[in-house]
């Protein structure tokens, strides 16, 4: 009888070993991700490609990102990476280590650099970078307050990890990716919430900490690192993207649109979500599935139709979440933007793309925005861009149905009559007060 029990024993712990269970609930397109780094953006394959784009065409951004690494070496020159030499939260922090702070953006432009130029030192300032930022992590999970709003600067420091993955020993494999994995699992299930910590899922921009596991799941998967939670949040990120793909359809209808009609928001850091899953689905596994997604380039068509000639600086309608000091169109992302719906889409939605290209050329700015660096080495899509469709001949209103918006206008100069009219609408998102609501602008808001 003792015996039997101590094999019922030994079954159900081996039942219930995380791996056991991880690799029994992998499903079938797992196996698509494939099984060396770098994953995220690139890989073997690509790396060429985007190399010699940084070195040509994007230089002087290339450049401008490798200053700021080597300005940033200078500054932590002597602090040490040593785990011997990390302090306790609780401690003090010995004068050789670089105090924790978050450096996760510049974690990835030095590991970027690193792979570069092949020079050890920034491959080792790209591993301060990282070890400073799990310490600052850790450091606001034990003081119970939020790293950032956003994912970027974690998802950044994932790069990082994944980009020098072939360049470090395997135990700072391990450290590094399970300090992240811990933290993060730390602060999803932290109950309270942390104040600020921004949990928000896939119908909403998707940029909190959740937007996190996608990344972590697709480089750490296979590794044997925290396999339970990995495998978890490789599943979990790609159902969650999929589902925000699919309600940003929905919200587009055929028109254009996204999850918000707040512009500062959906032409802000909303984007950001579905071009990163197509970017790192495409550089993790092959395939690209943008062009499965055509909504996602109508957001040129929301653009357009938001957009109030000035002579100068364009306006917007100030709906929604608007501060209404200015009523300034949000355009800071626009141009990258735009660039990301011509590489993305010129096959499945060469109109929407050809749109773009005119909006493009009418900022008053041309420039990258620097959120995400990684975008202008990719977009060789850009290098041939189409002929700029521009709106001479499009009808003067438009029903956004499910965004619940009327635009009406007299033409698309500074001289003409532009309208907005409030009305119905599929979303909750930032819409404030605005139910039948209008506004006019003829050379001023009326």
């Amino acid at each position: 009888m003792r015996n039997r029990v101590l094999v019922m024993m030994a079954v159900v712990v081996m039942l219930g070993s995380p791996c056991l269970l991880a690799a029994k609930a992998a499903p079938e397109w797992t196996a698509k991700i494939r099984k060396d780094h770098p994953r995220l953006f690139f890989n073997a394959e690509t790396w060429p490609a985007v190399k010699a784009r940084a070195l040509g065409k994007e230089r002087a951004w290339y450049e401008q990102f490798k200053s700021r690494v080597v300005k940033l070496e200078a500054e932590l020159a002597g602090s040490s990476v040593s785990r011997a030499s990390r302090p306790r939260i609780e401690g003090g922090t010995p004068s050789t280590q670089a105090p924790a702070r978050d450096l996760g953006p510049e974690a990835a432009w030095s590991a970027f650099v690193f792979l570069m130029t092949d020079e050890a030192k920034y491959r080792d300032l790209a591993k301060k970078c990282l070890e400073t930022s799990l310490r600052y992590y850790e450091q606001c999970f034990a003081e119970r307050k939020t790293v950032n709003w956003y994912s970027t600067s974690r998802v950044h420091a994932t790069m990082a990890w994944d980009w020098l993955y072939n360049h470090l020993t395997e135990s700072e494999r391990s450290e590094y990716m399970s300090r992240l994995v811990r933290v993060i699992d730390n602060v999803i299930k932290a109950k309270p919430s942390i104040y600020r910590e921004n949990m928000s899922g896939y119908n909403t921009g998707f940029y909190g900490v959740r937007n996190s596991l996608w990344f972590i799941g697709c480089t750490a998967y296979g590794t044997g690192i925290e396999p339970q939670l990995v495998n978890e949040w490789l599943v979990w990120g790609r159902e969650e993207n999929l589902k925000m793909l699919a309600h940003r359809k929905t919200a587009c209808g055929d028109d254009g649109g996204g999850a918000s009609a707040t512009l500062g928001y959906i032409f802000g850091a909303y984007p950001w979500a579905e071009q990163n899953f197509f970017y790192t689905w495409l550089s993790s596994t092959g395939e690209n599935i943008a062009g499965n997604w055509p909504h996602s380039a109508m957001l040129a068509n929301y653009v357009l139709w938001n957009w109030i000639e000035t002579g100068g600086q364009p306006l917007e309608f100030g709906y929604g979440d608007t501060p209404h000091t200015r009523n300034t169109l949000p355009i800071s992302q626009l141009y990258t933007h735009m660039a990301n719906v011509q590489h993305l889409f010129t096959e499945a939605a060469p109109k929407a793309a050809a749109l773009a290209r005119y909006l493009q050329l009418r900022l008053p700015s041309r420039s990258h925005a620097s959120t995400w660096f990684i975008y202008p080495f990719l977009l060789s899509g850009t290098d041939h861009p189409p002929e700029p469709f521009e709106p001479r001949d499009l009808p003067h209103g438009r029903h956004f149905e499910t965004m619940g918006q009327v635009f009406l206008r007299s033409g698309t100069g500074a001289d003409d009559t532009y309208c907005l009219f409030s009305c119905g609408g599929i979303l909750d998102q930032h819409r404030h007060y605005d139910a039948l609501n209008f506004t006019i602008y003829h050379r001023g808001f009326l």
